[in-house]
């Protein structure tokens, strides 16, 4: 990984992410920026969360082992194209999650599941929610919103021309709240 920290030998709650390439990162980042300036939210930028799509949700990753084959995983995928083409959002009744919702391309669908056959074995959960056949995968704008400032929110999104990049990098975060810790990312489709 990029981080030339020592990474202890047992992540506790971390989350494999896709990283976009810079013109998506700033359209995302313009969402984050008009969601906080009109006193909605600010929780993504102000933990430290870069824009993503989140491939896996693991406890008690065995980095020595994982470290290792991410790499060669990252080494052998290729960039994708990714197109945000609605908006949805995951929640009960008083804590709503805003999300992009790209089109589940059949490629990265392989992707995630290449990634969680990886995964699976070196950690001691992975959560359903990134699951194969349970995977709903999306970029998230905003945390714990209540329907009002979910309906707000929503208000402000303007995806009449789809949001399109490519994801060109995974990473490995710490989640601890209320900051997430960057562990290191690599490239996509380089080799290590």
């Amino acid at each position: 990984m990029s981080d030339s920290k020592s990474i202890p030998g047992v992540a506790d709650n971390c989350a494999v992410c896709l990283y976009f390439d810079a013109d998506t990162d700033a359209a995302v980042r313009r969402i984050w920026d008009a969601i906080a300036g009109a006193g909605i939210s600010d929780e993504m930028s102000a933990a430290g969360w870069r824009p993503h799509i989140t491939l896996s949700g693991c406890r008690d990753l065995r980095l020595e082992e994982y470290l290792p084959a991410l790499r060669d995983f990252a080494a052998r995928s290729e960039p994708l194209e990714i197109a945000f083409t609605s908006v949805g959002y995951f929640g009960g009744k008083a804590h709503h999650t805003l999300f992009l919702a790209p089109t589940a391309t059949g490629a990265l669908l392989d992707l995630h599941e290449r990634h969680h056959r990886l995964v699976f074995p070196l950690c001691a959960s992975v959560s359903p929610y990134y699951a194969p056949g349970g995977w709903v995968p999306h970029s998230t704008l905003a945390l714990s919103l209540s329907k009002e400032k979910l309906a707000r929110a929503v208000e402000l999104i303007d995806i009449s021309t789809p949001i399109t990049g490519t994801l060109e990098a995974v990473g490995m975060v710490r989640v601890a709240r209320p900051r997430v810790q960057e562990l290191g990312v690599l490239p996509i489709g380089h080799v290590p």
